[in-house]
């Protein structure tokens, strides 16, 4: 097992206005600011000059006061550059070659804020902690270093460097699968689940609505919950639309007393009497609406890739669907995962919402003439049920084995109170 220790330099590459360096090995020669490219650029390896003269093309003024050594990464022969781009601090490390390059930014963390390497039987963590954001860019054997608050020289170096590789201002996600588990517990509630999934979550007591007599709508009408919200998720940037109440358009598990919900909601009470139905006699194929709470006010115009789940205390399905409230192409802006479960003791009801989408399906509902569409709807609804339940779940984003391996870690014994509201 190794042993940790965290190394802490403070403010790295957050320079003073006389522009200190912060690589102590440069200050001789940056006590002054630098001049521009009269020094020779060293030829150990083309892409300096490179790298100069194509943000130059882009429009900058670059200075710099020639190759110095660093004392950062501990590696050889690796040339330190402290730039002034546009009036902006940039640190710039040349590698040997590409190969030693990357053996370094590899170990360099998503966000930026910390290197990791390996001495002896020790794992060192160099960690950057100062105002602004940590951003590393490569090109070759550069290894290239901004992080301060003008914000303006970013678009410069992403046009002559691509976008960086570590970035600080964006949300970490690890690849899918990458062994990586987040969790949480709350209100006598937990799971786990892959981080791509999200970059956090929280989690609320949501007050219910009761109802105010027989005209009130009743979709609507619902306990207090517990509600579990998936934040910076792997579908932030997705497009989702629902025409119908009740379907949260980001990623959402919700904690439902069930006696309390039954008795407040007629609609919620035929739900839950189809579900245990459903987990009582457990068809293959059911046929016609699952079961579905909180009930939308549409139609449920699709049951692809149902399965039963079993989780820690209890039971239920899963499924993709779509609700409409007319003829509607099943499309990657409106049919979502939801899984719809019971506690072994029959206390909660657990409805969970994921967005997914397939490259089979259309990115949205582009019908023009929704006559012909609509006379032709039967068919069309069973040949896509039909299409995508040939998928295996890895041809959806995500794959729905992480949205199962989620709902299967789940333990579901609220300790809190949740009644109906006032």
């Amino acid at each position: 097992m190794f042993k940790f220790r965290f190394i802490y330099i403070l403010a790295f590459l957050l320079l003073s206005a006389a522009c200190v360096p912060s690589d102590p090995a440069s200050e001789a020669v940056e006590t002054t600011r630098p001049v521009a490219t009269a020094v020779a650029i060293p030829t150990l390896l083309p892409t300096i000059g490179q790298f100069f003269g194509d943000l130059t093309a882009a429009g900058a003024t670059v200075l710099h006061n020639g190759r110095t050594e660093q004392d950062l990464f501990p590696a050889e022969d690796i040339g330190f550059w402290h730039l002034i781009v546009n009036d902006t601090n940039i640190n710039v490390y040349e590698f040997r070659d590409t190969p030693a390059r990357e053996a370094v930014s590899q170990n360099i963390s998503p966000r930026g804020d910390e290197y990791t390497y390996i001495e002896g039987e020790s794992t060192v963590s160099i960690i950057w902690d100062g105002e602004g954001v940590s951003r590393w860019w490569t090109l070759d054997n550069l290894l290239v270093h901004y992080s301060g608050l003008d914000t303006a020289v970013i678009p410069i170096l992403n046009s002559v460097l691509g976008q960086p590789f570590a970035d600080g201002s964006q949300p970490y996600r690890p690849e899918a699968g990458s062994g990586s588990i987040a969790g949480i517990g709350e209100y006598g509630v937990s799971f786990q689940y892959d981080p791509y999934l999200a970059a956090g979550l929280s989690a609320d007591i949501t007050p219910g609505r009761p109802s105010t007599g027989p005209d009130d709508f009743i979709f609507d009408v619902m306990p207090d919950h517990i509600t579990f919200t998936f934040l910076d998720t792997y579908a932030t940037d997705w497009t989702i639309y629902h025409q119908t109440v009740n379907i949260p358009n980001q990623p959402q598990i919700l904690i439902f007393p069930l006696e309390t919900y039954a008795s407040m909601n007629l609609m919620a009470q035929e739900q839950i009497a189809a579900l245990d139905s459903l987990l009582r006699d457990r068809p293959d194929l059911p046929n016609g609406p699952l079961p579905h709470l909180p009930p939308p006010n549409g139609q449920q115009d699709l049951q692809a890739q149902m399965a039963y789940l079993t989780f820690q205390n209890g039971e239920g399905i899963r499924y993709l669907t779509q609700f409409n409230q007319e003829p509607r192409q099943i499309n990657n802006q409106e049919i979502y995962y939801t899984f719809q479960g019971i506690t072994a003791d029959h206390s909660h009801t657990i409805a969970a919402f994921f967005p997914v989408q397939s490259d089979s399906l259309p990115a949205e509902d582009n019908i023009t003439d929704y006559e012909a569409f609509a006379g032709n709807m039967p068919a069309y609804l069973a040949q896509t049920t039909a299409d995508l339940n040939q998928l295996p779940t890895a041809a959806f984003q995500p794959d729905l084995a992480l949205l199962d391996a989620l709902i299967q870690s789940l333990l579901v014994e609220p300790v809190a109170a949740l009644g109906t509201a006032d």
